[in-house]
């Protein structure tokens, strides 16, 4: 079995060093230039190596020596991140500090540049910005990469110099991510199995389930929903058909209801008009 390790109230199955290095140059990963890519067949390397292999003209990957075609020409940062990867590398570099007294996010603002060091680069650079939705400090060029990335491009990066002189900034925004309440990070999946928002590091949880980002599941929502207001319109018609195929045929039985209610009036008058009759004769003959 493997060995787990408690992360605040969920219980994850512990990484082991090499699931955190790039298997071709086995340095670990960060956030920078060593940041996890994902390629079309699933592998993932760190964007160095990634990027030696493209200015040689394709990426084959060594694992199964298929090819990855590069969304955007020349730009490995086009590629997919592994975000699970990078969250629980920065989430294990934070794992240790968790266990010293916490340090309040303006306190930790207002230190010198030499005491904060980058919360996801494993060289542990001078951090210069943080990232209000990610609650960590970064260094220079994590920040510019998270102004690359996709997955990160809308998060608000200031220099902690601005954080010092505003302090307000820490404030949630409106529109702001949702953060999750066990591990503290933006709620940026979404299981289609569960239907529940996840972080990244949720996702070790739900590895059976299909989880999607957020724009990819409403996405998929949408297709689903359309399908089902099309198989609703089509239950409306057939309802519609059957209540006006009820209502043809109630006007049916209730044309042959009056013509029957018809037929029974003037037999009932006949039968009267015998009656009448039969007593006038009995009363004939009786009188004589």
């Amino acid at each position: 079995m493997s060995k787990r390790i408690k992360v605040g109230d969920v219980s994850v199955p512990a990484l082991t060093p090499l699931a955190l290095e790039c298997p071709v140059c086995c340095e670990g990963y960060n956030g920078a230039e060593r940041l996890p890519l994902n390629l079309m067949c699933g592998h993932t390397f760190c964007a160095e190596c990634l990027n030696k292999w493209l200015a040689r003209g394709k990426i084959t990957c060594p694992m199964d020596q298929k090819v990855t075609t590069v969304p955007k020409r020349d730009d490995v940062l086009s590629l997919s991140k592994n975000f699970v990867v990078v969250s629980l590398v920065s989430d294990a570099a934070a794992s240790s500090a968790a266990l010293a007294p916490s340090v309040s996010a303006s306190t930790l603002s207002s230190l010198p540049s030499s005491a904060t060091v980058c919360e996801t680069c494993e060289e542990k650079h001078d951090a210069t910005h943080r990232c209000l939705e990610c609650q960590q400090n970064i260094c220079e060029a994590t920040a510019k990469s998270h102004r690359r990335l996709s997955t990160t491009m809308t998060h608000r990066v200031v220099t902690l110099a601005e954080l010092s002189a505003q302090p307000e900034l820490q404030q949630p925004q409106p529109g702001a991510p949702q953060l999750c309440k066990s591990h503290g990070k933006p709620l940026e999946l979404f299981d289609m199995t569960c239907r529940q928002l996840l972080c990244s590091f949720c996702v070790p949880g739900h590895l059976q389930h299909r989880v999607h980002t957020v724009p990819e599941a409403a996405a998929l929502c949408r297709a689903e929903l359309g399908e089902w207001t099309a198989r609703l319109d089509a239950l409306a018609g057939q309802v519609e058909a059957t209540l006006s195929a009820c209502d043809a045929r109630g006007t049916e039985v209730q044309e042959a209801h009056d013509r029957e209610m018809d037929k029974i009036n003037k037999a009932c008058d006949q039968v009267s008009i015998l009656l009448f009759a039969c007593c006038s004769c009995l009363l004939f003959v009786f009188l004589s």
